[in-house]
């Protein structure tokens, strides 16, 4: 008996182009700045914390929505650093890495025939589930400019229809690594502002939030009190901790986006996070979060960036301008890189 054919639902998505810079980097045992992992080991104290929280039990399903105090942690921690309120009780979802965030979201609020307008280059999740969900997918790329990437705003408006449902962002941005100031956040806001444009809502992908490097400083989307109102604002742990294997992200929206979002059949079915209580303070302008004690299922996650002054997160926007100029890096300026 021969298996039978399987008609794609995604006929024009092949390997992703994390696959093949992977598999590129291991055959030519290049650096691999295409997929977003870091060269370094995340901190010991991390593993110490799982193996401890293995060991004393913490191995089952916690609750739908996330263990509680770890909920209550990622209120406390957005509040302080963004000045928004999310109830940890509502609001909050701890996911299974974001890119199942992003998915659930988009599946949870987009409808066949609906339009999406997706902000390009962009992260390679976004078009396939948009095209999953009988949507379709609106593209507006970024303009290049002498201080760097930058959405045209006047060309978002412009592509807005009364099928237009969810404007997706990526701030800092991958794999530009731009980022959105409160001067776009407040373009946007005077977009959607209009009574015409009253059903869109927002998705904010802010997994990179903590690697924010030259003295600059994150502008969430949480900061806009206009914006949050109608955003899903998703950000990652593995990405902050340098765990991305592990697979653990978190999703704040207000409540009645939330509850859509956590009733989701395909949310439920593969939402089973290990999680932690966390200790948030400020060091400069980093965050370092450690554990108090262990209350999950299986991680705690513990110290962060152990090298604030990484040049990951540099080194990806430099490779990406030198792909999209021309100019690509040489052993001479490699140096670059960690400057």
């Amino acid at each position: 008996m021969n298996t039978p054919l399987i008609s794609s639902r995604l006929p024009h998505v092949g390997n992703t182009i994390f696959s093949v810079m992977s598999a590129l980097a291991a055959q030519y045992q290049a650096v691999n700045l295409g997929q977003g992992f870091p060269d370094f080991d995340c901190d010991i104290e991390l593993i110490d914390s799982v193996t401890q929280a293995m060991q004393q039990g913490h191995n089952q399903y916690p609750p739908m929505a996330g263990v509680p105090v770890l909920r209550d942690m990622i209120s406390d921690k957005v509040e302080s650093l963004y000045r928004h309120h999310y109830d940890p009780q509502t609001e909050i979802t701890v996911t299974a890495g974001a890119t199942q965030a992003i998915m659930c979201a988009i599946q949870c609020c987009v409808h066949p025939g609906d339009e999406v307008i997706v902000i390009e280059p962009a992260y390679d999740c976004y078009l396939p589930v948009i095209e999953l969900t009988g949507a379709r997918a609106v593209t507006i790329a970024m303009q290049l400019s002498e201080s760097g990437f930058c959405i045209p705003w006047d060309r978002l408006a412009a592509s807005i229809t009364p099928k237009t449902r969810l404007i997706i962002l990526n701030t800092p941005n991958n794999p530009t690594g731009s980022t959105l100031s409160t001067a776009d956040f407040n373009a946007l806001a005077d977009i959607l502002r209009r009574p015409e444009h009253k059903q869109i809502l927002i998705l904010s992908d802010e997994v990179y939030e903590h690697m924010v490097y030259d003295g600059k400083q994150h502008i969430s989307i949480c900061s806009h009190p206009e914006l949050v109102q109608r955003a899903f604002v998703i950000s990652s742990f593995g990405k902050t901790f340098h765990v991305t294997g592990w697979k653990v992200g978190y999703l704040c929206a207000p409540v009645a986006m939330s509850v859509e979002f956590i009733s989701s059949p395909f949310s439920q079915s593969i939402r089973r996070c290990s999680t932690g209580w966390l200790r948030t303070c400020r060091t400069r302008n980093h965050i370092w979060i450690y554990p108090i004690f262990i209350r999950s299922n299986a991680i705690c996650f513990a110290r962060a960036c152990p090298k604030p002054d990484s040049g990951y997160c540099r080194s990806r926007a430099l490779i990406f301008n030198a792909w999209i100029t021309g100019k690509f890096l040489t052993c001479r300026n490699w140096n670059l890189l960690n400057g």
